[in-house]
């Protein structure tokens, strides 16, 4: 029960930061602005994508481990490591500068909650591997755009 318990605690953890990153990228993808718009716009839109069937995959496994998920927009806010990221109107340089640190932290977490549940639930261990590989995969993408 406390292997539950612990499984559990790390899948919601990752949930509100996947959540809470979802939005950011989303927010990032409506109000790019600059020369590199039309190459990020797209980017940024095939990023939320992924992290919404991401949320969605881990949503579904806590369910199947016996505990609701929580993605209630207030525990969402309160609950987040990564930060807040800017609104409004955003230059892309920016929103590169804003989201790479942002998606780190995420993988970075990702990986420490890949850690502790370990032995523990390796169905849980490798969903979340597979939703760093797909987190890694983008943040290589945005670091691309620095200048």
């Amino acid at each position: 029960m406390e292997n539950a318990t612990q499984v559990n605690s790390e899948i919601q953890s990752r949930l509100y930061d996947l959540i809470a990153h979802y939005h950011s990228v989303q927010q990032a993808h409506w109000n790019v602005r600059g020369p590199q718009f039309a190459s990020i716009h797209d980017l940024l839109g095939d990023f939320y994508t992924s992290l919404g069937a991401d949320i969605d995959r881990l949503a579904e496994r806590k369910i199947t481990l016996g505990e609701a998920a929580d993605g209630r927009p207030s525990a969402v806010s309160s609950n987040s490591t990564l930060g807040r990221n800017d609104t409004g109107f955003q230059k892309d340089y920016d929103v590169v500068k804003n989201l790479v640190p942002s998606t780190k932290m995420l993988s970075d977490n990702l990986s420490t909650s890949i850690k502790k549940v370990g032995e523990m639930d390796v169905v849980t261990q490798d969903l979340m591997i597979d939703i760093q590989a797909g987190v890694d995969l983008y943040l290589w993408k945005l670091r691309s755009f620095s200048y």
